[in-house]
């Protein structure tokens, strides 16, 4: 088992969503609440010339492009609503949202 941690917009184009479906990927959605996705994106405020995250510069398009977005990334096999959840708590969830077994686990 491979863990794939993509982009917000790999999803959303149709032909990586079918190809990770032909593939038999089990995608999942964290979703969390906006205010929790600013702050985690507010390095992207930075305006310099290496940022990473230049549509989270201004909070209005952030959330206009999360919203955009939002539809596709619910057709993920497994959304998670991370609120408030550790990244152990979170990764268990998966487990059993996804009805990983053991084997299945990578270690």
């Amino acid at each position: 088992p491979t863990v794939i941690a993509l982009g917000g917009g790999t999803f959303i184009q149709q032909a990586n969503a079918d190809l990770l479906r032909e593939r038999g990927a089990q995608v999942v959605f964290l979703e969390a609440p906006m205010e929790l996705l600013l702050q985690r994106c507010r390095v992207a405020a930075d305006p310099a010339a290496d940022n990473l995250r230049p549509l989270a510069a201004s909070p209005d398009a952030f959330r206009a492009l999360y919203a955009q977005r939002l539809a596709q990334y619910r057709s993920a096999n497994l959304t998670l609503d991370t609120t408030d959840m550790s990244f152990e708590q979170q990764a268990e969830a998966i487990v059993a949202g996804l009805r990983l077994t053991a084997g299945d686990r990578l270690r």
